[in-house]
């Protein structure tokens, strides 16, 4: 019965929780915990409940419950790629987080907090970097969901003295903003968001790697670019032992698992469209092509500022990175800026067989295969009818 009654406290179900910990940092007694869940998904649950003092430090936190005081709007839209061609071959699209985490740390007095896999890289947290020696840690996407762990309580010390770049999801970021009550040194780049998976489908394929390779992963990438090439993403993993994981993302368990197996409230996320809570949203430019003037070979990262702190962003940025306004419409129009993820079916029976029999045969559920068929044939008709624009834009070009 005080289970039923501390989730009634925190959220309703689990479609209303995002997972950002904010209560769990922002609690004056220390009451909430963060627990994972069978899926591997983490959820705030209060320790001892007759303790509660009833403030509802929790409650006023909570980024999904006071979605609706966010009104944000765009306006104009940039792309563009680093004029450092390693930058943007090590990152996940054109390198803009990469340039803007640079260029902000050339300031005074300036911290930069952002995604890092741990030491063993079986999970991914929040970290935070002052010199630009370290902001390779930042680099790449990471595709399960990071653990806050005391973030907000550093970033709140932090900004008494610093100022504080901040890049991270749509829901930790609004979390961010909630828990703090100054944000005047605080400047926050949020990401075009997918959705997460869960910390335990990223730490069984790693461990599945580690077993079939004998050995432990040394470096770790879901975005590796083979050749340099922006598309299509590889996973790459480097052992101990000298040898090599090279597979393309759409052939891999990790990927079934990321479009199958999402946190529940990414499916009602209440962060698109004019719900942006930060000064610039930032991503890949999927609309550049190799007809369009935009396109950059190494990766093409989209740029939509929403506040001056934004504009700000964008300005430091222009010497070591090629901007070019883009079309409003191009940078909005992906599912990831107006719309939630897709709900999908058998999420139960995934879980079951994710949790007695491992990932791969989890993602080998005979509606999943057949789903993934029809993606497949469906990329495979747009692969050919691109490839046939791109002969056509070449023979009008002569």
């Amino acid at each position: 019965m005080k289970q039923v009654m501390e989730q009634k406290l925190l959220f309703s179900q689990q479609d209303m929780c995002c997972g950002c910990e904010a209560c769990a940092n922002i609690c004056p007694l220390h009451l909430i915990t963060m627990i994972q869940d069978a899926e591997g998904f983490y959820y705030p649950h209060i320790r001892d409940y007759e303790k509660c003092i009833n403030c509802n430090s929790c409650l006023n936190v909570c980024p999904v419950k006071h979605y609706e005081m966010i009104q944000s709007s765009f306006s104009e839209a940039y792309a563009g790629h680093s004029k450092d061609e390693e930058v943007s071959i090590n990152s996940a699209s054109g390198g803009f987080a990469t340039v803007l985490a640079q260029e902000f740390l050339g300031e005074t007095n300036s911290v930069v907090y952002g995604v890092s896999y741990d030491d063993d890289f079986m999970s991914v947290s929040y970290a935070r970097v002052d010199s630009k020696d370290d902001l390779h840690k930042f680099q790449t996407s990471k595709y399960s969901q990071a653990r806050k762990n005391d973030i907000f309580k550093r970033i709140r010390v932090d900004l008494k003295t610093n100022r504080v770049l901040f890049i991270g999801t749509p829901c930790d970021s609004y979390a961010l903003i909630r828990y703090l009550n100054n944000t005047d040194n605080l400047f926050i780049a949020t990401l075009i968001c997918h959705g997460p998976t869960s910390e335990k489908v990223h730490a069984l394929f790693c461990k599945g790697l580690e077993n079939e390779y004998h050995s432990n992963i040394r470096s770790f990438s879901l975005r590796y670019k083979k050749e340099g090439k922006w598309k299509p993403y590889y996973i790459r993993a480097n052992f101990d032992n000298g040898q090599e994981y090279l597979k393309k993302f759409d052939d891999t368990p990790y990927n079934t698992a990321f479009i199958y197996f999402k946190r529940p409230s990414c499916t009602t996320c209440k962060f698109k469209k004019n719900h942006f809570a930060g000064d610039i949203l930032i991503g890949d430019y999927h609309s550049a092509n190799p007809w369009t003037r935009e396109y950059y070979v190494h990766g093409v990262s989209s740029m939509l500022p929403l506040t001056e702190k934004g504009k700000y962003l964008l300005e430091i940025t222009k010497g070591s990175f090629e901007i070019m306004e883009v079309s409003l419409d191009n940078s909005i129009g992906q599912q990831a800026v107006h719309s939630p993820v897709n709900k999908k079916t058998n999420r139960s029976m995934f879980t079951k067989k994710l949790n007695s029999e491992g990932l791969k045969r989890a993602c080998s559920i005979p509606s999943i295969r057949y789903d993934q068929l029809k993606t497949s044939i469906k990329r495979n008709v747009r692969g050919f009818l691109g490839r046939q624009k791109r002969r056509i834009m070449k023979y009008l070009k002569r």
